[in-house]
């Protein structure tokens, strides 16, 4: 003779009803998933409520993320960008006025003017990205690294910051927000 008594995981109930998962303890809150099979044999989990809101979270910011992505790429970019024309154009002005013209940092403006830019308005993102995680490693590498070992002392910190930001969008993509996007050419 079988056991009559549920074992814990296993489903009972009618498969047009609602089948509950049932365990040995009597607890009166459900903490549980509850199965609800429907007359045409499809099945869908009936979430406790704290799991109910945060599936509707995750399905939220499943919606979000893509243009959560081309806002990271535009802020990165804007702010990259103006770093360039303070080095390129004067703009805004400095205290000590910009680089030499054709010193290194000069060029290191101009990638970031031209190339901030282009991913500031989703062009080429992925080669543009990809190209400024490397100008930044090298900001870093040469500039900052040499004054010290930890970031916050060698004023490194953004040119680290941007390398990795760079380089996840150099991988990610520019999201649906940009001329990529807007041609088909999200793989760009």
């Amino acid at each position: 003779r079988q056991d009559d008594r549920p074992q814990p995981g296993k489903i009972t109930g009618r498969s047009a009803h609602r089948a509950t998962p049932q365990t040995h303890n009597n607890d009166r809150l459900r903490k549980e998933p509850v199965i609800i099979v429907n007359d045409s044999d499809h099945a869908h989990i009936d979430l406790p409520g704290s799991l109910a809101k945060e599936t509707r979270m995750h399905a939220l910011s499943n919606q979000l993320a893509p243009y959560l992505l081309s806002l990271l790429r535009i802020v990165s970019a804007l702010v990259l960008f103006s770093y360039g024309t303070q080095k390129v154009i004067g703009f805004p002005a400095s205290d000590g006025g910009g680089p030499p013209v054709g010193s290194l940092p000069w060029i290191a403006g101009l990638f970031e003017l031209v190339l901030g830019f282009t991913l500031l308005v989703g062009f080429r993102s992925r080669l543009s990205a990809f190209i400024l995680s490397g100008v930044m490693a090298s900001a870093y590498f040469l500039r900052h690294a040499p004054q010290g070992f930890y970031p916050a002392q060698n004023g490194g910190t953004a040119a680290i910051i941007f390398c990795f930001v760079f380089l996840y969008l150099a991988a990610a993509g520019g999201g649906p927000v940009g001329l990529d996007a807007a041609r088909g050419d999200a793989k760009l």
